[in-house]
């Protein structure tokens, strides 16, 4: 009699997309603590950076502010370690759902839907249909890695990576989800291999390019805005 419940590659999708909702959950909680922390540091006389010594070097008199702050940077510290690992493990689980899309929806580099299509057989099954684009790309700032990969304000984002709306089952189902699931995908890529993406013009010409996250002089990895699109 077979086991109940999901069994082989389905139940390991389902499981692996459990997984990232639960992950998301626990990098929303890390980043509000983390928020919080900073919060209580900025609170301080001297702000974030606050000094703990006078101009010798010497520890300053007020020994509870001393405790308090260390204590508070302590902590920090250890929730930044945490949600590095965290993005890490998202990163992981993420790769497990999308990777075993059908590689129409996984690889969006082909220089054209022509070209990286082949052409249908007699009796063959009709090609996929093109996904829908699921956020719109604005605030593109000069030099930014963004700009340099050939993004341009008005493009509406279809896939970056294997993120995409055939894969918002995984993340939660909306854009705005999707638009998180990037951000996760972004903050884990930087300084590493590059992101292919596929973009709709505001011309409705479809384009595809490679994307690599990377602190610059600007804001952001990728010095752009993403905003989720309704509906």
């Amino acid at each position: 009699m077979a086991a109940a419940g999901g069994t082989g590659a389905g139940g390991d999708e389902l499981a692996s997309r459990a997984s990232v909702k639960r992950l998301m959950a626990d990098k929303d909680s890390i980043e509000a603590q983390i928020a919080e922390l900073r919060r209580l540091l900025q609170a301080e006389e001297g702000g974030e950076f606050v000094q703990l010594v006078d101009a010798d070097g010497f520890p300053i008199g007020d020994v509870d502010k001393i405790v308090r702050v260390r204590n508070v940077r302590h902590r920090l510290a250890e929730l930044q370690f945490d949600h590095k690992s965290l993005m890490a493990r998202i990163e992981q689980e993420m790769s497990r759902v999308l990777g075993r899309r059908p590689d129409h929806q996984q690889q969006p580099s082909g220089a054209s839907n022509a070209a990286s299509t082949p052409a249908a057989s007699p009796g063959s099954a009709p090609p996929a249909p093109s996904l829908a684009p699921f956020a719109t790309v604005s605030e593109v700032a000069d030099g930014s890695p963004a700009q340099a990969a050939g993004l341009r304000n008005g493009d509406r984002l279809v896939s970056l990576a294997s993120i995409s709306v055939a894969s918002s089952a995984a993340v939660g189902g909306s854009s705005a989800q999707l638009v998180q699931a990037v951000a996760s995908l972004v903050s884990s890529s930087a300084g590493r291999a590059a992101l292919a993406y596929e973009v709709v013009g505001s011309d409705g010409t479809r384009r595809y390019g490679q994307l690599r996250p990377t602190t610059w002089p600007g804001r952001g990895l990728l010095g752009c805005r993403l905003v989720p699109l309704v509906g």
